[in-house]
């Protein structure tokens, strides 16, 4: 089994609150207009976390996170074909 973190966002018109529910998603693979070489690792908070080597300092090399926040999603379309459910666990409180 594989963790993962994922940003939901949800509109409630009314007070609701669930918790550790179940909810079952539809992965659909995407083919990307450009290589995937030229393609930069894009996610829904529209930026780019990497971490990079720092000057070493007494016999140990440090790593840096760099954000680079990105313009737009990267151009793709849906390959319909191939589709797989996954499910996840959600919790959520709301006021309306």
């Amino acid at each position: 089994m594989s963790l993962q973190r994922i940003l939901l966002s949800l509109l409630s018109t009314e007070p609701c609150s669930f918790n550790l529910e179940s909810l079952g998603c539809v992965v659909t693979k995407i083919l990307y207009a450009k290589p995937l070489n030229e393609i930069c690792d894009w996610d829904d908070r529209v930026k780019v976390i990497r971490w990079v080597d720092a000057e070493p300092a007494a016999d140990r090399y440090d790593r840096v996170k760099v954000i680079r926040w990105v313009d737009a999603e990267p151009a793709a379309d849906r390959y319909d074909r191939v589709k797989v459910i996954r499910w996840v666990i959600v919790s959520k409180l709301s006021d309306g």
